[in-house]
Parts: structure tokens; sequence; C-alpha cells
């Protein structure tokens, strides 16, 4: 049985594009303190986190795309390996950026083999299309759509499914 904690300070996130290369982002600037906790008790391991960072802007490594630039970001998260995947779940998430804040209480999910699930707690429609929309990060007929119907109100529960991660992806939205 062992616990190894780790308390990080990064003042420029550009210089470790390696970190970001697997999820298909490049780091383009920004600051994040984090703490990370690795417990390991007879084979199950557990993880969790907390992330703060400032002014962080990353581009996704594909042609003409935008960078997403958030002033401020942070989360408390935690996964357990089991059962061949990871189960996580996140609270307090808090991303700011394109003069909009986005407050995500609870995130949960799993993530194994092929297929990634996440579900949202309490989604407030308004602020999350406003500032995906103001970002830049909707194709131009995503972002004319929500424009015109100006989406309000908040969600009490968002589950979405990714599969077959490695192929054509398939997925849904409940």
């Amino acid at each position: 049985r062992g616990v190894f904690h780790m308390k990080s300070e990064i003042g420029d996130l550009g210089l470790f594009p390696d970190l970001f290369a697997q999820a298909g982002v490049a780091p383009q600037g920004g600051a994040v303190k984090s703490d990370l906790w690795l417990q390991l008790d007879r084979g199950k391991v557990q993880v969790a986190t907390r992330i703060a960072g400032e002014s962080v802007a990353l581009k996704q490594q594909e042609e003409g795309a935008r960078s997403i630039v958030l002033d401020r970001l942070g989360l408390v998260a935690a996964a357990d390996y089991r059962d061949n995947g990871w189960d996580f779940r996140a609270r307090d998430i808090e991303l700011r950026g394109a003069d909009q804040e986005v407050l995500i209480d609870r995130l949960t999910g799993r993530y194994g083999g092929d297929r990634l699930t996440l579900r949202l707690a309490d989604l407030e429609l308004g602020t999350l299309s406003r500032y995906l929309e103001r970002a830049g990060l909707l194709p131009d007929t995503a972002r004319q759509v929500l424009g015109k119907l100006s989406p309000e109100g908040e969600l009490e529960t968002v589950a979405f499914t990714l599969e077959n991660l490695s192929g054509e992806q398939d997925w849904s939205l409940a």
C-alpha cells in the first residue's frame, strides 16, 4: 500500500507540448497549479487531483483550428481503475473565457476499451452556448443555429457516449 503526492506549478504550458499531444491539442501558453495524489492498495489504483489555471490557451492540432483560451479554469477530480476501465468524477468545474463563465457542479463518467461516457449535472444552456459561440469553438452552422435559438434554462442531467473511439465513431446524447 502506498500514497504518492505531487504538487506542481507550471508557469508556461507552451513549454510542455508532449503533455497534450495524446489529446490532439498543443498548448499555446498559460499557468497551471496542481496537486496529484496516486494511491495503490493491493492492485487497486486511485488518482485524485486539484487543478487551477490562468490564461490557458490550447489549440487543436488540425489545420485552421482556433485556440481555446481560458482566462481561468479550476476543478477537483478523482478516478478509480476497475473492470478494465477508469471511473471518474469531477466537481466544482470552472471555465472562464470569452467574457463567459461556465460552472459545472458535477461530472461523472467512464473510459474503458473503446468507449467514453460522460454525465453532467445542472448544466446552464445559455451560458454554455454563449461561451462556445464567442470562443469560436463551433462550426458555422451550429453557431448560426444556436444564435437563432438562444437557448436558456438548465439541464438537470446530460449523458453523452462516444463508442468505437479507435475507428468510425458513434455517439449518443440523452
